[in-house]
């Protein structure tokens, strides 16, 4: 199957774009933005799962999803492709001043791109955790070799998004302070991405609890593409 790193420029745009409205966005607003989205490559974007498109609606919405957004992550740290013209070089540009902002002040692409009407999260009510055993001392360089072996065995393919909770549940020996900053730690490395499940139907009780938190706001999901 192709990966994100075969899109053209025009697909790649056109998760830019999405990953900016921050909401389902209608195949006319799309092309208003810039990109038009055809067949062709609308089926690409769906069957790599970086977008969800409702045909159902006219004009037909399309949503930017977790992947989705992983993809743009790692859009922000690319160099521009070979005979780029100047606009995208310019663009590159942009996306590597953006990045620079974002490991500046700790912040995650959802911190600054959000729908204009925000669903208010439903208050929730924590649940004292049981004490967990004492562990024996853990180095961090440790503890990121194992959350890798354990994503390695848990994730299908190398840049699939899967839940911490998940990482957490095979590594229940290392003490969760420990695990979470080193999990943290891991936020700046090129081929780790950690975001939010921003879909809300898809936030489940448990890994609301195996998030971690980063500048305040809390991530749910890993992929690693080393």
């Amino acid at each position: 199957m192709a990966s994100d790193d075969e899109l053209t420029g025009t697909e790649r745009l056109v998760l830019l774009v999405l990953m900016a409205q921050a909401e389902e966005t209608s195949n006319t607003r799309l092309k208003e933005l810039g990109p038009e989205l055809k067949k062709d490559p609308r089926e690409l974007l769906n069957k790599l799962r970086l977008i969800e498109t409702d045909y159902s609606k006219r004009p037909m919405t399309h949503t930017l999803t977790e992947q989705g957004w992983a993809a743009c992550a790692r859009e922000l740290k690319r160099e521009p492709p070979p005979r780029a013209t100047p606009q995208a070089r310019g663009m590159y540009a942009i996306l590597a001043g953006l990045q620079r902002y974002l490991d500046r002040d700790d912040l995650r692409l959802s911190d600054l791109f959000r729908a204009q009407k925000p669903a208010t999260p439903e208050p929730t009510t924590q649940q004292p955790k049981p004490v967990a055993p004492a562990a024996p001392p853990t180095t961090p360089a440790n503890i990121e070799t194992r959350v890798r072996e354990a994503y390695s065995r848990l994730a299908d393919r190398k840049g699939e998004l899967i839940a911490i909770q998940l990482i957490r549940e095979k590594l229940t020996d290392i003490p969760k302070p420990k695990l979470d900053r080193a999990l943290g730690d891991m936020y700046r490395i090129d081929d780790v991405v950690l975001i939010a499940q921003e879909n809300q139907k898809d936030l489940t009780e448990a890994v609301r609890k195996g998030s971690i938190t980063i500048a305040g706001r809390p991530v749910h999901l890993i992929a690693i593409e080393g």
